[in-house]
Parts: C-alpha cells; structure tokens; sequence
C-alpha cells in the first residue's frame, strides 16, 4: 500500500502537533504502553 501525504501547512500554522517528529512520539508512546501492560499481565500469569 503506497500513500502520498501533501500538506498546505494549515495545520502547522495554527499549532497543531502534525509534524512527523511528533507522530513518531506518539508511536512509541503508544508501543511503550502497550509494552508496560503486557509486562504487568505477564508477572500477574506468573504470578498464578
């Protein structure tokens, strides 16, 4: 699957976070969480 992403830079001018810097913060927020939980469910496997 190819995308072509083209931008007019309304979003940058009225400081919303759509820069690439900022998508990429948000995947590794989002991995990092789902990370922690999977840690947690296994010690509570282990746990039992």
């Amino acid at each position: 699957m190819n995308g072509l992403v083209i931008g007019n830079g309304f979003d940058l001018t009225h400081g919303l976070p759509t820069r690439y810097r900022e998508f990429l913060k948000f995947c590794y927020i989002c991995v990092l969480s789902k990370l922690i939980i999977f840690t947690k469910l296994v010690s509570i496997l282990n746990y039992i």
